[in-house]
């Protein structure tokens, strides 16, 4: 009875720890790939707002064009 008793309890530890383990191993890779999402997450985002301003600025070098074409225009109008 001592022998199983004693078996059964440092059976009971190794798989008690096995699983334990297992449940840390689980935990960090779930940890894992709702990092890589996050920054899967953000990278989309920071391309998005490059593109956003690589737009607003294409955008606004026109208008400065556009300026800059009308003010030639008045300068030499009334020059």
């Amino acid at each position: 009875d001592v022998v199983q008793d004693y078996t059964a309890l440092l059976l009971g530890d190794f798989y008690g720890t096995e699983g334990a383990l297992v449940d840390h191993r689980d935990n960090y890779n779930k940890e894992i790939d709702r990092i890589e999402k996050r920054i899967v997450d953000l990278e989309k985002r920071a391309q998005e707002v490059k593109d956003q301003l690589t737009r607003s600025f294409v955008e606004m070098e026109k208008a400065q064009a556009k300026t800059n074409q009308e003010m030639q225009f008045l300068t030499k109008r009334f020059a």
